[in-house]
């Protein structure tokens, strides 16, 4: 396990209109550690996640994934992670291995399609291989994000 952190957010801050929903946060996350965030609605959570992934950008604070940061290595940083969440949402239209696919090569994932295959046993994905995402049941699809968040051997996810 690596000593140094792959996330590290210092005096964390970030407004909407003048509310403040992080409010200088400061946290570290090493390889192979589990971390969680916790809070009532409203604490700042998917805010803090969306700066994480570089969807929203702090207003005041220093972010570091991996050593770096956005603005010098934006790419690199987004290499290495991935996500998955129960509130988003895969192509309903295309299959199983369509979606792992056409992700796969968003994430210019090499050998995609022994990735693909792997990740379809590993997720029980295989028999509905040719199913149409819409017609998962939910913790299907849910297994479905899941292999989707994989592809890229994320060291973040």
């Amino acid at each position: 396990m690596s000593v140094n952190p792959i996330v590290c957010a210092t005096d964390l801050t970030k407004r909407f209109n003048g509310k403040t929903a992080v409010d200088h946060i400061d946290f570290e996350i090493c390889e192979g550690e589990i971390a969680g965030l916790l809070g009532p609605n409203g604490a700042g959570k998917t805010t803090t996640i969306r700066m994480l992934l570089n969807i929203a950008d702090p207003d005041e604070g220093r972010l570091e994934l991996f050593g770096r940061n956005y603005t010098r290595a934006r790419q690199a940083i987004l290499s290495k992670l991935n996500t998955c969440s129960a509130t988003m949402s895969l192509p309903g239209k295309l299959t199983v291995w369509q979606n792992l696919r056409v992700y796969s090569d968003f994430y210019e994932v090499p050998q995609a399609g022994a990735r693909i295959d792997f990740l379809m046993d590993r997720c029980q994905l295989r028999d509905m291989r040719n199913t149409k995402a819409f017609n998962l049941s939910t913790g299907q699809q849910m297994r479905l994000a899941l292999a989707k968040a994989f592809l890229n051997k994320p060291r973040l996810l």
